[in-house]
């Protein structure tokens, strides 16, 4: 009876299901078959903000149509465009294979399909993408304007020291902080460190969106999260909060420099400003907002 047992469970696992810890062997034509783009792969700071515009945008979509409960009683539709997208399925929410799958899903279902409960979870979901819009938004400079704004003012200087002092001062007048604020030592930090995070932007999103979709995979299939600890929580306020800070001292010490910035070197300076403190401005996003 036991050997039947087994070799039935075997012959019905050949068909795909994977039960044992093997690492698995792929030719590399699987390989190709299989291969899709990532959603969440942005090769720009600009087209990582699209993606997280976007994903914010379909997520309130998913969350409107469970309020108007417009929504036919069907998988595929049930879980729409966004999260197909994810790879989120009733067959891959992490529980299939466990003792408390079925008692997970069966509870989904309760009460048909527990719109409003899908509701607040999409919700949540939702907050924290807006979160992560309105951290990004600011940061993604153009690096063009930059360097017109900063060749602007050091001609600017160099133009001023030649009426007042003559051609001999104008060499060394573009590294004046009293004539170009963009010569400050905090400016000059603050450009080189908002450049190099810059260019991270397209990498953190890639997280920040993998962990917002896992996150709402883990909460739909009625699994409760694990929730960061007092400490951990306060350590990630806290790092935001002296990332900000740290970079607002650099703009004031640039705006307090004996020149003047334009309006326009301004709100640039705020721009970097938000920039170099991107990562732990998204870091704290799911600390604020919690799935």
């Amino acid at each position: 009876m036991k050997t039947f047992v087994a070799v039935t469970l075997l012959s019905t696992c050949l068909g795909g299901c994977a039960i044992y810890p093997v690492v698995p062997t792929w030719s590399a034509e699987e390989i190709d078959q299989a291969a899709t783009g990532d959603p969440f792969l942005a090769t720009s700071p600009e087209q990582a903000l699209t993606r997280v515009q976007g994903i914010r945008k379909l997520l309130a979509d998913e969350t409107d149509a469970r309020q108007r409960a417009e929504i036919v009683a069907s998988e595929a539709t049930f879980y729409g465009t966004f999260l197909a997208a994810l790879g989120i399925s009733i067959d891959k929410v992490g529980v299939r294979n466990t003792g408390a799958g079925v008692a997970t899903l069966s509870g989904l279902y309760t009460g048909r399909y527990r719109l409003a409960d899908q509701q607040v979870v999409f919700r949540k979901a939702e907050a924290r993408a807006a979160c992560l819009e309105q951290a990004l938004t600011p940061a993604v400079f153009d690096v063009g304007t930059l360097k017109a704004l900063t060749d602007e003012s050091r001609a600017e200087a160099i133009a001023t020291a030649m009426q007042l002092h003559g051609a001999d001062a104008a060499a060394s007048a573009a590294d004046n902080p009293a004539l170009n604020s963009w010569a400050d030592g905090g400016a000059k930090t603050l450009k080189a460190d908002a450049l190099v995070a810059r260019e991270r932007i397209p990498q953190l999103t890639w997280r920040a969106l993998r962990q917002l979709g896992n996150d709402l995979r883990i909460a739909l299939a009625g699994i409760p999260l694990t929730p960061k600890t007092r400490d951990e929580i306060e350590q990630t306020i806290d790092r935001a909060n002296d990332e900000e800070a740290k970079a607002t001292g650099q703009v004031s010490s640039a705006l307090k420099s004996g020149a003047t910035p334009s309006p326009e070197s301004t709100r640039m300076l705020k721009a970097l400003a938000a920039a170099a403190s991107v990562e732990a401005t998204m870091d704290a996003c799911f600390v604020e907002y919690p799935q």
